[in-house]
Formats: C-alpha cells, sequence, structure tokens
C-alpha cells in the first residue's frame, strides 16, 4: 500500500507539473546558465571527405532512423515546427514553413557553416546552443571533437561478450545492428580469448579499460545492460569461471548461461572503471524501434547491480532517466551512488511532459540530476545539431516550468529554484567528472 501511495503521489505532483506554466523571469535566468551536456553524438563536420562513422559505437551508417529503420514520435516527423526553430537558432533561418526550396536553402547554410568552420564547427555549434562542455559518446573523439570542449564516454560493450554474440539472424533488426557492432570492436581486444575467465579479467578486460581511461575517459557507457532475465544478483566469480570454462573452447554458451556470465562481466567492468576514476553510464528506459522491448532496462530492473555492496563506491549515470519509468527512477537517487540525466528525454518529448518527469526528481534529490540531449543524427534533416537546439530549449523550458511551480507551490524560494537550475544544468555535472568549470 506504502508503494501505491507513493506513485499516486508522483503521479499528481508530475500532472501539476505538466499543467504548470513557464514562469518568464526564471526562464530568462536559467537561459543565461552555460551548461555542461552528459551525453551526446557529435559528428566531426563533413567537407566533402570520408563521412564520419564513430558518432556512435552502434550505428556507423548513416543516420539512426537509417540504420533502425524505426518509427519516429510525431513531434520529430518530418515538417516538425520544431525543426523551424531550430534552423533559426543555428542558421538563422528566416522562413515560417519548411517549403522544399526553403529546406535546400538551410541546409546549404549548414554546409556553409561546416566548411567554413572546419574542425571548429562541432565547438561553434557548442556556442550557439550555449554548451560549455559535452560528454561525446562515440567509437573515440575525432578532428574539433576534443578537449576541453568535449570528453570522452568510452563505449565497453565488447568487453561483456569474451566468447562470441550469437548467431547472425538475431531476432530482431535492433539486436542485430548491437551484436553486428560488437562484433566490429571484438577483434580489438585479440583474436582469441584466453582460456580462462581470470586470464581474460587480467589480460583483455582490465588493460582495455585503463587504455580508455589513459586516452582521456572520463566514463565508459554500458548500452546493452539489460539482461532479459532480471537477476536478484549477479553470479560470483566461481559461477562465471565455470561458465567460462564449459565453453572457452568449444560452442559459446547458450543464452541464460551467458546471461549469468555477462552479469558476472558487468560487475567487474564496473568495479573496475571505479577503481580507474570512471563514472559508469547504463542505458535505461525505451529506445527507437519495434524490437526494443522493456524487459531488462526498466531501472528497477538493475536492483543486481545498483544493490551489489561491492560496487557501493561505484557512480551509476541512469542515462535517459528511465523514460518512461522516470517515477522508479526519482526513488532510486535516493542511493548514494546513483544519477540520471534527462538525455534522449530533452528532445523527444514536449517541454510540459519533461516538466512531469522532472519534478519529482527536482523536488526529492536536485543533486543527482544532470542535463543532456543525447543528440544524433536522427535523420537527414534533424541532425545531432537540430536535436541539441531542440534538447537545450526543451530543458531550459521545463525547468522553468517545474521550478516555477515549486516557487508557487511554496516548496522552494525563488533564489533557491535558480539555485538548482544551475545544479541541473552544469553544477553537478562538474562535481562527478571532476570537470574544471
Amino acid at each position: 500500500m506504502k508503494t501505491r501511495a507513493a506513485v499516486l503521489l508522483l503521479a499528481a505532483v508530475a500532472s501539476r507539473a505538466a499543467a504548470a506554466s513557464i514562469d518568464a523571469a526564471l526562464l530568462e535566468q536559467i537561459e543565461a546558465i552555460r551548461l555542461v551536456d552528459d551525453q551526446i553524438h557529435p559528428q566531426v563536420a563533413n567537407a566533402g571527405t570520408t563521412p564520419d562513422t564513430e558518432w556512435h559505437p552502434l550505428y556507423p551508417h548513416g543516420s539512426l532512423v537509417e540504420s533502425l529503420h524505426a518509427p519516429l514520435p510525431a513531434r520529430l516527423r518530418p515538417g516538425t515546427p520544431e525543426l523551424v526553430r531550430a534552423w533559426r537558432g543555428l542558421y538563422g533561418y528566416r522562413h515560417d514553413d519548411l517549403t522544399p526550396e526553403h529546406v535546400r536553402e538551410a541546409i546549404d547554410a549548414k554546409r556553409v557553416a561546416q566548411r567554413s568552420r572546419g574542425e571548429a564547427y562541432p565547438s561553434w555549434v557548442l556556442d550557439r546552443l550555449g554548451i560549455e562542455t559535452a560528454l561525446a559518446n562515440r567509437t573515440r573523439l575525432g578532428p574539433g571533437i576534443d578537449v576541453p570542449r568535449f570528453r570522452w564516454v568510452a563505449f565497453a560493450d565488447p568487453l561483456l561478450f569474451p566468447l562470441g554474440t550469437g548467431p547472425a539472424d538475431a531476432e530482431n533488426p535492433e539486436r542485430r545492428v548491437y551484436f553486428d557492432a560488437i562484433r566490429r570492436m571484438r577483434p580489438a581486444l585479440g583474436a582469441k580469448p584466453p582460456s580462462t575467465l581470470p586470464e581474460y579479467l587480467e589480460e583483455v578486460v582490465t588493460p582495455a579499460l585503463a587504455r580508455m581511461q589513459q586516452e582521456g575517459a572520463v566514463a565508459i557507457k554500458l548500452e546493452g545492460v539489460g539482461l532479459q532475465r532480471p537477476a536478484a544478483m549477479a553470479v560470483d566469480e566461481f559461477e562465471a569461471r565455470a561458465i567460462y570454462a564449459k565453453h572457452a573452447w568449444g560452442p559459446e554458451p547458450p543464452p541464460r548461461e551467458y546471461e549469468e556470465l555477462r552479469s558476472f562481466l558487468v560487475r567487474y567492468v564496473a568495479q573496475e572503471a571505479s577503481r580507474l576514476g570512471l563514472i559508469v553510464h547504463v542505458h535505461t528506459g525505451t529506445d527507437l524501434g519495434a524490437g526494443f522491448g522493456l524487459r531488462g532496462v526498466r531501472p528497477s530492473d538493475l536492483g543486481w547491480l545498483l544493490d551489489d555492496a561491492v560496487l557501493g563506491w561505484t557512480n551509476f549515470v541512469l542515462v535517459q532517466g528511465g523514460w518512461p519509468f522516470t517515477a522508479e527512477v526519482a526513488a532510486m537517487l535516493a542511493k548514494p551512488n546513483v544519477y540520471a540525466d534527462i538525455s534522449a528525454q530533452s528532445y523527444g518529448i514536449s517541454a510540459p511532459l519533461l516538466a512531469a518527469s522532472l519534478r519529482p526528481w527536482l523536488e526529492l534529490y536536485p543533486e543527482k540530476v544532470l542535463f543532456g540531449t543525447g543528440a544524433l543524427p536522427l535523420t537527414n534533416e534533424l541532425g545531432w545539431e537540430e536535436l541539441a537546439w531542440l534538447g537545450v530549449t526543451n530543458a531550459r523550458q521545463a525547468l522553468a516550468m517545474a521550478l516555477g511551480g515549486m516557487v508557487e507551490d511554496g516548496i522552494v524560494s525563488r533564489s533557491r529554484a535558480l539555485e538548482i537550475a544551475r545544479m541541473v544544468l552544469r553544477d553537478n555535472a562538474i562535481a562527478l567528472y571532476k570537470l574544471s568549470p
């Protein structure tokens, strides 16, 4: 009954936040805050050279939609007025419509900006958006996407698959894309896995994480942590050794055993990353594509990992904030080592809905909330630049709505509301990643 009452209370608060209007004076102050973006997938400016294929470890070819053939939310489909506003903010678009001639004009203006600024183009985009520092989740950083404006979040999933990744004909297109990426990246770990699990950990996993840290990573990203069979806890090393030894010289483990081995490897990777001073990003919540399900990606499904006593000093960020299970995240932020960002929510849902997600977090644990866009090349028109613009604009408006409602309800003072906005938009990330402000 207590859990149900808490859910109902959070739903009531969210409904009130969604109905809130924007506090114009607070929004003006919020718009002056320089941002730290917790997750972004920028592309190197392409001025007629080879296209950048390292913007996302999973989707090296074309846009996300082209990779997944995924349906888009209605507000991001062709003809959206959001695109008009983004082009105005970025490239000085002068029109109120999206006729073919005007769209070509905007695309030409974007290409001119890319050519004229060259490697400085990604930083120019950040300047237009008011972003001071962005955490780039890419295969690696690249020309113009480098320190100090960008910090690297390294993709660590290949370390979770020492014994193969299953048949090429995975159960849905999204899983095929994921496993194709793992297969592309596994050769860097060595042609043949060591014969025992301790050797794999010592000779492959720990050195790979150390290289990431030495090459400038401030965090690692685990995209596919969600186990199809959520466990009460990770298997211990004795059980993991037995599974590894059983299949090291033969066919790869069947799905159930591989899930158990992966649970141990996720735990080990997170522990080693923390020892090296790296934050652990975990993808949570739904994603694009008809094949993406919710089994294993609900924040509450990660209890086996987040509640592990060995990982008490490992700081986790729930990337995308577990949407649509944001009420669960509000409660999970009570864990000392758990944070959440709003990436993808910031451009994927409207400002009122984002305010509804944010307000319970801000009332309970504002020091654990991080701004992020999650921007990536979505379509030919909605590139990482446009999605970042939408994410920044939406997040500022949503914060003004949620915090303005808290001021109106007497929960916080106006000065405290502005302080919370600064925490969410920059200060929390600066403290967590030990960035120089």
